[in-house]
Parts: structure tokens; C-alpha cells; sequence
């Protein structure tokens, strides 16, 4: 006889987690920017993932280096939102949310590609979005 206190347990947040990824995208198209919308997110992320989001390497590197504000109702930059709307597609993708396997090996196929190409616009590669993006893509864990 199994133990019914292990069985594992339904979930009816997935469509929470649609309904405001969809939101998040639209917000992104009319320019609002607000902080209370990525936080409410993260919420929601957190309860489909089956890893604690502040305990994710991904999340943890960003939110050092791009802390949002306090202030919930205040607005952050578009390249800022942007930056963190990519940030949850890498944890959906590694939390197999996106309709693939969970990532168990370290990305290690696009080594080689050249994300520093004169195209980028910025004159700090460091600090650009490329460079934000791209440090999370390839983070290893």
C-alpha cells in the first residue's frame, strides 16, 4: 500500500501562469512597466516550479546584479523589463514549463557563438542587454 501523504498533488495555477505571461506580454507592447506586475509573476512562477525561485542560480544572478525597486507600484526601464521577462523564460524552460524536458546538463552548445558582434549598439558590452541576456543564457550551474 502506498503512502498517500507522497502522492503527488494537483496544481490548477498553470492557467494563472498563462493568463499572466500573456499579461506581462501585452503590458510590454503599451509601454507599463511596473514593478508589481514582476513581482506578481514571480509568484505565480514560484508555485508551478518545482524549485524554489529565489533558491534558482539564474534568478539569483540577475535580481543581484538588477535588483527591482522597492516600490511596487514604480516603473523600471523597458530594457530592465525586458531583461527580466527573458529571465523567467529561461526558468520556464528549465522547469520544463515550456514544453521541454528539464534542463539536467549545463547549456553547453552554443559555447562558441559570438554574441559580441559590432550589431549590439552598446559601447559597455557589459552592461548591455546582450550581455545580461547572454550571461543568463549561458550561466552554468
Amino acid at each position: 500500500m502506498s503512502n498517500l501523504r507522497y502522492l503527488p498533488k494537483y496544481k490548477n495555477t498553470v492557467v494563472d501562469l498563462n493568463k499572466w505571461y500573456s499579461f506581462l506580454l501585452k503590458r510590454m507592447t503599451v509601454g507599463d512597466y511596473r514593478v508589481t506586475y514582476l513581482r506578481t509573476f514571480e509568484t505565480i512562477l514560484d508555485a508551478n516550479c518545482p524549485f524554489a525561485l529565489k533558491e534558482n542560480a539564474r534568478y539569483i544572478r540577475l535580481t543581484e546584479l538588477y535588483p527591482l525597486p522597492g516600490r511596487k507600484q514604480k516603473k523600471v526601464s523597458e530594457d530592465k523589463f525586458r531583461i527580466y521577462m527573458e529571465l523567467y523564460n529561461f526558468i520556464m524552460r528549465d522547469a520544463g514549463l515550456l514544453n521541454r524536458d528539464s534542463v539536467t546538463e549545463p547549456l553547453n552548445r552554443f559555447d562558441k557563438m559570438n554574441m559580441w558582434d559590432h550589431r549590439s549598439g552598446c559601447s559597455d558590452p557589459s552592461r548591455s542587454t546582450v550581455s545580461v541576456l547572454a550571461s543568463i543564457m549561458f550561466y552554468r550551474f
